[in-house]
């Protein structure tokens, strides 16, 4: 009999395990999850393609520019009308596939003028970058009186791109405008910039809140130490040190610490910066570009390589010319025609075909000095005939610096003084020649000969009149004096009272 309550083994039932999750059902969850990646894959491509791509570069077509500018508006002289000849592209040209060019700018406190202009090309398919410096003093071909380009950002950017069109033939496609504070932003981003100072810097100028104090030498800049280094000029006065070659070697400097930038940009440990840069130039750069057209140069970029990086000067000769506007010498740095087809035909040109036309300026219509005053010319013009009409002959006097001292008679040089030769009618006693009382001109007469045969001085000369009347007399006066005979004297103007000007004795 079995006992309910026996504590024997008992026999367990296996309990039905929980129905797992099939495989199906993981699989189906699997499948949903790779449609959403798939689908959010389609359309962040789809967005990117719409976004990120290249600028949009259309082909050149002829500009629409007025016959004839319109005047300059009272108190806007830097905004219209500007331009003398409005440059027109060739709408024949090609562009070239992947080829982009920029102009980039960098801008003072007050956004008024440009300290920094660059005009640079991308050439994507040979992943080449060149870029030109243009001085801030390159003299445009436009109508206001200031004609440095930098004058043209008072006109804004676009007014700027016009004018570097007719420097450099095309028509620039993108604008970037970076100002002091996004330069400082973005160098600090990247870590600073390692940089051989070549030169002392220190200025300080309170009204700019410009202090820049750098040493020469190899050194890693900050934000705020390399936009000193880009923003110098010059020293102080009296502070030795500063650039010898001017402006010119200001921008050679700038565009060696740029390459040092664009190489640390470049850089593996950079590339997790991407989002500091890109805030960095987004919060303090004005701008033609969008968002996607950025995001696609610079993932183009990421496979550029330093060394094909490239900076040049724009070819051209630094002069000082007279602004008659101002009344004063200007600055100018003069464009080159020649230098800069060859250089952009180079370097920039974006087209297939060549660019053989710029529209310069003439600057050898310039003076390079101030008008000279004319007033000191006009007298010295009126006294040197004056100087010359009394002399007749060639002869020499015993001392040209005194004419009292004369010992020829019949000597007529140029007086020192040009006023003593012009007072022939002062004397005008002798009204009667036939009367000679006193011993006035024993040589002045219209024979060839002398009369007196015992006068041992040199004859008069028979050519000099009237003209020579009053040194004869005297001369004659006072060699008379000096001989103490007063009936040679007499002798001697017998033969022509009508011809003879006698002066007093005491005369000398």
């Amino acid at each position: 009999m079995n006992d309910k309550n026996s504590t024997g083994p008992r026999r367990m039932m296996p309990k039905s395990p929980k129905t797992p999750k099939s495989a199906v059902a993981r699989r189906r969850q699997l499948i949903l999850i790779a449609a959403g990646v798939v689908l959010l894959g389609l359309i962040v491509t789809v967005v990117w393609k719409s976004t990120v791509k290249p600028p949009d570069i259309t082909q050149p077509s002829a500009n629409e520019v007025e016959e004839e500018p319109n005047e300059p508006e009272q108190g806007r002289d830097y905004y219209e009308g500007e331009l003398i000849k409005p440059f027109v592209e060739d709408e024949n040209k090609t562009r070239k596939e992947d080829y982009y060019t920029f102009l980039l700018c960098g801008t003072d406190d007050d956004n008024a003028r440009t300290d920094t202009i660059i005009v640079a090309s991308y050439d994507v398919k040979n992943q080449v970058i060149n870029m030109v410096n243009v001085p801030r003093d390159t003299m445009s071909n436009v109508r206001r009186s200031i004609k440095k380009i930098n004058s043209a950002f008072y006109g804004g950017v676009e007014q700027l791109r016009e004018e570097l069109q007719m420097l450099l033939g095309f028509r620039i496609d993108r604008t970037v405008v970076v100002d002091f504070q996004g330069f400082v932003d973005l160098v600090n981003a990247i870590g600073g910039v390692e940089f051989d100072v070549p030169v002392r810097m220190l200025y300080t100028d309170p009204t700019q809140d410009l202090y820049i104090d750098l040493v020469p030498g190899l050194q890693t800049l900050n934000g705020e130490q390399a936009l000193q280094l880009i923003r110098f000029r010059q020293n102080n006065p009296g502070v030795p040190g500063g650039y010898p070659g001017g402006d010119i070697e200001r921008i050679a400097c700038q565009q060696e610490f740029l390459q040092a930038v664009a190489s640390q940009l470049l850089s593996p440990s950079n590339l997790l910066k991407v989002s500091d840069i890109a805030s960095a130039i987004l919060n303090n750069t004005e701008t033609d570009m969008s968002m996607g057209e950025l995001m696609w140069l610079g993932i183009q970029a990421l496979s550029m390589k330093s060394e094909n990086i490239s900076m040049t000067i724009l070819p051209g000769e630094a002069r000082y010319l007279w602004e008659a506007d101002y009344g004063h010498m200007q600055s100018y740095y003069v464009p080159d025609e020649e230098g800069i087809l060859e250089l952009v035909n180079e370097k920039l040109n974006p087209y297939n075909e060549p660019i053989t036309e710029l529209n310069l300026i003439d600057a050898s219509t310039y003076p390079t000095s101030p008008p000279s005053s004319s007033g000191s010319g006009d007298d010295e013009d009126e006294e040197q005939p004056v100087e010359e009409t009394p002399v007749t002959e060639p002869d020499t006097t015993t001392d040209p610096g005194e004419q009292t001292e004369t010992t020829d008679p019949g000597q007529t040089t140029e007086p020192t003084e040009p006023t003593e030769p012009a007072e022939p009618e002062q004397p005008v006693e002798p009204a009667e020649p036939t009367e000679p009382t006193e011993p006035a001109e024993p040589s002045t007469t219209d024979p060839a000969e002398p009369t007196d045969p015992d006068e041992p001085l040199e004859p008069a000369n028979p050519d000099t009149t009237s003209d020579t009347s009053s040194g004869q007399t005297q001369d004659a006066g006072q060699t008379a004096s000096d001989e103490g005979d007063t009936a040679q004297g007499a002798a001697g103007t017998e033969s022509a009272p009508d011809d003879t000007v006698q002066l007093d004795p005491q005369r000398s």
